[in-house]
This record gives structure tokens, sequence and C-alpha cells, in this order.
């Protein structure tokens, strides 16, 4: 039986990352996800070098636990495993956001490192690592249309508190990483645009944003008079926005002549 998550890969390669697929991950699991709500990331404990020497771990499982154990590899590389396109076992006991079965409803992701932050078994993270794994984060929580807050770390989501410290980076830290390479991808860039001419803006304090949602970054402000190209129109939601220079302006404060 083919799972439900064979839509992954693609999605990531879409992101720009690199994905290795092991051999029967399409129907590995311990069945089916249900609704993809979040991700769920973890570092491995395991050897100190190698770039996934845990994936076998990660795909047969332990002695007390069986496999598939997680989604997802990271490698110390930046390269992402394909591991398994239905269930693992990385969630244990928890909650976060409302979701209590994080087998279920979260991607798990299990990225190579030792976790220890002293001693000789100390690791400090690889900048390529750490931003693939934001950028895998950011690409699925993109795809699934949720917001950076349904990014947890295994030691956020279990319970009781304290049971679990993975992964050893600042949580905080990684979900406003993510946030950024969301924010940075042009609205734009995934739906129809069309051309539409000059317009004037008619108030003070237009924010112009990064992006085509007003969530997005203030880049700038435009104030009443103030001429701008438009160079096409972008729908998110119900609301349209204007492409101008430097970002997107909300359509209702901007009186686009004919063109």
């Amino acid at each position: 039986m083919q799972l439900s998550l064979t839509w992954l890969p693609g999605c990531l390669r879409d992101a720009g990352l690199e994905v290795l697929e092991h051999p029967g991950w399409q129907t590995r699991g311990h069945g089916d996800m249900g609704k993809v709500q979040g991700v769920l990331c973890h570092h491995t404990c395991g050897p100190l070098h190698g770039d996934l020497p845990d994936i076998g771990v990660l795909v047969d499982g332990r002695p007390d636990l069986g496999g598939p154990l997680c989604n997802l590899g990271l490698g110390r590389s930046g390269q992402v495993y394909m591991i398994a396109a239905g269930k693992g076992w990385h969630a244990g006991a928890g909650t976060w956001q409302g979701v209590t079965d994080g087998n279920s409803h979260f991607i798990g992701i299990e990225a190579e490192n030792t976790g220890e932050t002293s001693g000789p078994r100390a690791e400090a993270w690889p900048d390529v690592q750490m931003q693939a794994y934001m950028r895998v984060c950011a690409a699925i929580i993109d795809h699934i249309g949720a917001g950076v807050a349904m990014v947890a770390g295994h030691k956020e989501y279990a319970r009781p508190l304290g049971r679990k410290d993975d992964p050893s980076f600042d949580m905080v830290m990684f979900r406003a990483g993510v946030a950024r390479l969301i924010d940075a991808k042009p609205v734009a860039a995934r739906v129809p645009q069309k051309a539409s001419g000059a317009g004037v803006v008619t108030i003070d304090g237009l924010n112009v944003r990064s992006n085509a949602s007003a969530a997005s970054t203030i880049v700038g402000v435009l104030f009443k008079g103030d001429k701008v190209d438009v160079a096409g129109e972008v729908m998110n939601g119900s609301t349209k926005w204007l492409r101008v220079a430097g970002g997107y302006v909300s359509a209702g404060f901007v009186d686009v002549a004919a063109s």
C-alpha cells in the first residue's frame, strides 16, 4: 500500500534541497499518517562522525522500538533522506498547539547530531545543516498551509516537560529563521499575475511588504500622492495585492490608471 507522504520529496526538491530516497520509503510506516499539521524536530544522539550513520536505526528501529522512527533524516551535509511515507514512532507522549498524537500529525525529522553541548562528544550544528533544517521545515509548513508555530522541538512537545531535550538548539530562534525563509518566498511566483500599469497612493503610511501578505515584513512606506509603477497583481485569499518596486502593497489603497 502506498502511503500519503509521497508528495514530500518533490516538495523538498522544489525548495532546492538534495533528497536521497531510501529504498522502500513509499510503503514504509506504522500505518498511514493522519492530516499533517506540522513538523517535529529531533536530533539523533548518534555517532560524532559521518553524514547520517544512524540511518539504519531510523529505518529499522531499536530493540525496544520498531522502525521507522521518523519520516525524514537530515545529514550533517544538509542532504535529506526520505525514510518513510507513513507514520514513524518519533513523538511519544506529548502535546503542542492542541496536537496530542504527534506520530500521526507531525512529520518527524531526525537530524544527525550527538546532541551534546559539552564534553568529548560536544557538537556544534554545521551551518549547512542548520540552513537545510530550516528550509525543510519552511517547505513543509508552506506546503500544508500552516504557521511557523507548527514547527516544534521534541523537547517542547514531550510530556512531562523535561522528558526530552532534543533538538539541542534554540527553537525560538529556529522558528524565526523558518519564518524568514517563508516570508522571502514571493507569493507572486506561485499565482498568475497580470500587468496593471501605473498608480497613485491614496493614503499616508501605506506599508510596502516583502510578500503579498499583511503578515510579511514591512520593507518600506509610501504616502498619499506617491506614484508607483505596478508590475502585476496577485490574489492572496480574497485580498488583491500589487507588485511595486521593492515589494507588495494592498491594492485597496492605490488608484491604478488604465494601462
